[in-house]
């Protein structure tokens, strides 16, 4: 009786306990960050739910101290999330801001934010082992300033720092223990093999020169072997060398699926990916099959929706690959989910806000 009475206990608390880990895992939630680098510096935020419905979040926007109109213009990739500090960093006129990313989803402003006292445009978190780097891109002076992010998530410039790029430096992408930086103004990528103490060595074939012209982005996907550019009517494919550093364009880039002003970037799922644009009068969003070595191939017909492919200023998939958000024209955000076998996206939810100059997005799970 007595080791009966011991086995029921404990399973009793054994189901006391999968029941906490339960409700615990149920406050589990995603939320869409969208960076405005207008007048004044501010992310709005939402939740966004398993359908993709929109709503709000309480104190959005979250306004950064500060400000000032420093905007690039189109989608730079101005915000990045550090899953492992919940940290979100944010460009500013001044440095990068650095907001606490509360259970509900709120932002709280860390102290001393912004960091680094100097312009910041693109800015993107690097995991190295244990230690966490945030690298800001600034246009003017064609250099990346990089950063080690403390327990708390404040950031101290790293030694070596700023490092070179070229003219125009904007938006970046990651690779494993890669940096990518596309530069505006010389039309190419700078590629960089991240050191563990977070300083850049420039790769020995960087930078690598491209066909497309006057965008603000690369994109890479989720596991960091493959980097994409899209602009106009085409979509430029590398493979990225992790040992190296270098990029190799892929066989038969750039890519052209008919159709037109690819300007809003390229937003890479594990599976597929997402590239808005026009087709004749219609805008539209393409899924693509991630293929053979990183090769991208139309996934279906474009759905055709009313997000103006050229006037799309962040983008994004969340990292199950089941939902995207897009926002354009700096106060139109709108959700689709995703179907994981095929890629084919439907239109779920759309929000209108006030904004200055939107230049980012990003969806977090917290």
């Amino acid at each position: 009786m007595l080791r009966r009475g011991l086995a029921v206990a404990v399973a009793g608390l054994a189901l006391a306990v999968g029941g906490e880990t339960t409700s615990a895992a149920s406050h589990v939630a995603d939320f869409v960050f969208v960076h405005d680098r207008g007048s004044v510096n501010q992310v709005f935020a939402w939740q966004m739910a398993a359908d993709g419905t929109l709503t709000e979040l309480a104190g959005s926007p979250f306004v950064a101290p500060g400000s000032g109109d420093s905007n690039c213009g189109g989608h730079c990739k101005s915000i990045a999330y550090s899953r492992r500090h919940r940290v979100v960093y944010t460009s500013h006129i001044s440095g990068v801001m650095a907001w606490s990313v509360a259970e509900g989803g709120a932002l709280t402003a860390l102290p001393g934010a912004p960091f680094g006292g100097a312009d910041s445009v693109g800015v993107i978190v690097a995991q190295r082992g244990r230690r966490t780097f945030v690298y800001a891109s600034n246009y003017d002076d064609g250099i990346v300033r990089g950063f080690e992010a403390g327990a708390d998530g404040a950031l101290v410039e790293v030694a070596g720092s700023p490092f070179a790029a070229q003219p125009g430096a904007l938006g970046q992408a990651l690779g494993k223990g890669v940096l990518c930086v596309y530069n505006q103004s010389a039309s190419n990528i700078s590629s960089y093999r991240i050191a563990p103490d977070g300083t850049l060595v420039e790769a020995a074939d960087s930078p690598l020169d491209l066909p497309n012209t006057q965008v603000w982005y690369v994109d890479s996907d989720p596991k960091g072997r493959y980097a994409y550019v899209a602009s106009d009517s085409t979509v430029t494919g590398v493979a990225i060398d992790r040992r190296t550093g270098n990029l190799i364009e892929m066989e038969g880039s750039p890519f052209d699926f008919g159709l037109m002003d690819h300007n809003g970037g390229v937003a890479v799922g594990k599976r597929f990916a997402y590239v808005p644009g026009a087709s004749d009068v219609d805008p539209v969003l393409q899924a693509l099959r991630i293929g053979r070595r990183g090769v991208p191939v139309p996934a279906g017909d474009p759905l055709v929706t009313d997000v103006s492919g050229g006037d799309v200023q962040g983008l994004g998939v969340d990292a199950r690959g089941r939902r995207l958000a897009i926002v354009a024209n700096s106060g139109d955000l709108r959700s689709f989910t995703l179907d994981p076998r095929t890629g084919a996206a439907t239109a779920a939810d759309s929000e209108s806000f006030t904004g200055g100059q939107t230049n980012g997005l990003v969806i977090v799970r917290r």
